[in-house]
């Protein structure tokens, strides 16, 4: 905390933070249930960027009974749906095994604070394949 405080402290614009990812942080000395600590940590992340006038970035993992759907929700979030209650914007990823052989994803707005979300909200994205080349 006191480093990202110090390191926002020198930039001339708001941070973004970046969790890569949030399933694998624990607290340490703690006997509460996975999902408590995810709870915990997802509140102190959000404040920190609060207090620091940025943004959070994080992904996390979907439970095993949606990995066969095709459509992910933020239902479908692992562990803590207390993750997806603390987020300002919830964007899930979706891709049937034909979408990856014509190399497209589905992104859909799940959540959008205090924005009236369209019933249409999925964005086809098929660059793909341009973007893994670069990576």
């Amino acid at each position: 905390r006191s480093d990202v405080l110090r390191f926002c402290e020198e930039l001339d614009r708001p941070p973004l933070i970046i969790v890569d990812y949030l399933d694998e942080l624990s607290i340490r000395n703690t006997s509460s249930e996975e999902r408590h600590g995810l709870a915990r940590i997802t509140k102190e992340l959000r404040k920190l960027a609060c207090e620091i006038s940025g943004g959070l970035w994080t992904a996390s993992q979907i439970h095993r009974a949606a990995y066969d759907q095709k459509y992910v929700k933020k239902e479908n979030v692992s562990e803590s749906i207390s993750k997806v209650e603390k987020a300002d914007v919830v964007i899930t990823i979706s891709q049937t095994d034909q979408e990856a052989n014509f190399g497209t994803i589905r992104f859909c707005v799940e959540k959008a604070r205090e924005r009236a979300l369209p019933p249409d909200r999925q964005v086809m994205a098929t660059a793909l394949k341009d973007i893994q080349s670069f990576i």
